[in-house]
């Protein structure tokens, strides 16, 4: 009895080249899924801001790149910035900067903060809780302390409309900052 075989090394043959290809465009997927350019934000002026969403989620964080930290935002504090000035960092939001001081004169970037953020290591983060009779309830992440100052009250500076009446827009962003800034957390790896 004779067998023939010929075609079934030509069959042979196209399944490994079709599991070839098919590996080799698994991979190429994958690899392009994980490279993908995120377009960055960029800001020219001195007040940062470094907003990123998170692909998974619609939420939106402030990241500060410099603490390696970055605070939870909504909608309506889309656009916060802040500032460093040694080991504080000022919160402000740019629709602020629109407004006017209360005695009418027009504001300038940096004037509306009302959140300022203080990073300690924990031997200056002790000997601020002794100088100062505080309860300990600042974020602590890693090696860091991180206390919140909220101005007392928490009107900013430039908050007023022209009739010099307190914006109330600019008084419910100010209630979002102040609530970021309670949802200061580590950058995730």
């Amino acid at each position: 009895m004779i067998k023939n075989q010929k075609g079934f090394a030509h069959i042979a043959m196209v399944l490994a080249v079709i599991v070839v290809a098919a590996v080799g465009f698994t991979g190429w997927w994958v690899w392009r899924d994980n490279h993908k350019t995120k377009p960055a934000i960029t800001s020219s002026s001195t007040p940062t801001s470094n907003i990123s969403t998170v692909p998974a989620t619609t939420q939106k964080y402030l990241t500060i790149k410099e603490w390696g930290v970055r605070m939870k935002l909504v909608s309506n504090i889309s656009d916060i910035y802040y500032t460093v000035n040694g080991q504080d960092i000022s919160l402000g939001l740019r629709s602020l900067d629109q407004l006017e001081t209360k005695d009418g004169s027009s504001c300038q970037p940096d004037k509306n903060s009302v959140v300022l953020i203080t990073k300690y290591n924990a031997t200056e983060y002790q000997n601020f809780l002794k100088s100062s009779g505080y309860e300990n309830n600042a974020i602590h992440i890693g090696n860091y302390y991180y206390w919140k100052t909220v101005a007392d009250p928490p009107t900013p500076l430039c908050g007023y409309n022209s009739d010099g009446t307190l914006s109330t827009s600019a008084n419910s962003k100010v209630q979002a900052e102040i609530s970021a800034a309670s949802t200061l957390e580590a950058l995730p790896q």
